[in-house]
């Protein structure tokens, strides 16, 4: 029975490791490095970064495989440089008891370096506006220890349609972004050199908003005094005042009546206010349905690593994705909870309107 679940065990990361990669140099480099043949394992990631373009899973677990690479071949200063890049990116990996011997000794100080220096962070900046709408967002790199990020990537949506990305470059930290709608939504995507992620700022389904404020009214223009008319003739200078119709007592009766007859305003229903606290129950469910789902990636990308550099028991390895699994399913059911609850929410705001 044992040998069954280490055999399931291994085809899961196989099939994990094989998803990860957005091309086939890295898949190689995988592979070579599952089989420890560390040289083969570098030829096949310098093939991957000529190539660029991959995403941030893919770019931190290729930089890991070659600080794992190098260390291993003895070649430490690199591999703690590799790793400096590693912790740049992503300050928070979980590294601790993972390595062992050669390799700890290229970690170590690039642990200490990321404790003074800190990761890439990236902040929204102020979007710009005019005229009861957004034209402009921003954002802005605050700290980038190794100056990896070279460019951006902004991804803009106004008034809820389309996704439309931008490439612009990075001038003194900022890198900015056409708008044009009264509310924007905006995530970004920064790049290295070689369009290698290197850091995001939110997503499409976190992504940052922003609302413009309304237009103010320009104040009325004062209109220029006419020339005074000539003096009139007596006649003419008392024009004649018509009395306004008096009304009779019945007209009078049926002008009360009209005003107190009036209906009073009716009360709003009761299904508006219940659809906003079920939309907010489905917010709050994808809410925990993302963090799971983020958690349970995160996971499988530690997995697969510490599956290649042979650092647990195939047992705990098993553990560890079983858990991970768990985790993803979590994910989906909250996902599947916040799509009826979202429906029933706007079902519910249909009928109180």
């Amino acid at each position: 029975m044992r040998a069954l679940l280490i055999a399931a065990l291994v085809t899961s990361l196989a099939a994990t490791a094989a998803e990860a990669p957005k091309n086939a140099d890295l898949e190689k480099a995988q592979k070579a490095l599952a089989a420890k043949k560390y040289p083969d394992a570098l030829k096949a990631i310098e093939a991957a970064e000529k190539k660029g373009g991959l995403d941030l899973d893919s770019y931190t677990t290729l930089v890991e495989s070659k600080a794992l690479s190098l260390a291993s071949t003895k070649k430490l200063d690199k591999a703690e440089e590799e790793f400096k890049k590693l912790l740049a990116m992503d300050p928070r990996r979980d590294l601790a008891g993972k390595y062992k011997g050669d390799v700890l000794k290229a970690l170590d100080p690039a642990l200490t370096w990321v404790g003074q220096a800190g990761g890439i962070q990236v902040v929204a900046t102020d979007p710009v506006a005019q005229n009861g709408r957004i034209t402009s967002v921003s954002v802005t790199v605050k700290n980038d220890p190794l100056s990896m990020v070279k460019a951006a990537r902004i991804w803009v949506r106004n008034d809820g349609g389309a996704w439309k990305p931008s490439d612009v470059a990075v001038t003194n930290g900022t890198a900015t972004a056409e708008a044009g709608g009264a509310e924007v939504e905006y995530w970004a995507e920064l790049l290295d050199g070689a369009r290698n992620q290197v850091k995001l700022l939110g997503s499409q389904l976190r992504p940052a908003r922003a609302t413009a404020p309304a237009p103010v009214a320009e104040a009325p223009k004062k209109e220029e005094k006419a020339a005074p008319a000539p003096a009139a003739t007596t006649a003419e200078a008392q024009p004649r005042v018509e009395q306004p119709p008096k009304l009779t007592p019945s007209e009078s009766s049926q002008t009360a009546d009209a005003t107190v007859t009036d209906e009073a305003p009716k009360s709003g229903s009761i299904l508006r206010p219940v659809s906003y606290a079920v939309l907010g129950a489905a917010l709050i469910a994808a809410g925990v349905g993302v963090y799971f789902g983020a958690t349970s990636e995160s996971a499988k990308s530690s997995i697969r690593m510490d599956y290649m550099s042979m650092s647990f028991s195939p047992q705990a390895l098993y553990d560890r994705d079983q858990a991970r699994i768990g985790q993803a399913q979590i994910a989906n059911g909250m996902f599947i909870t916040a799509a009826v609850a979202a429906a029933i929410g706007v079902v519910l705001f249909v009928l109180g309107g």
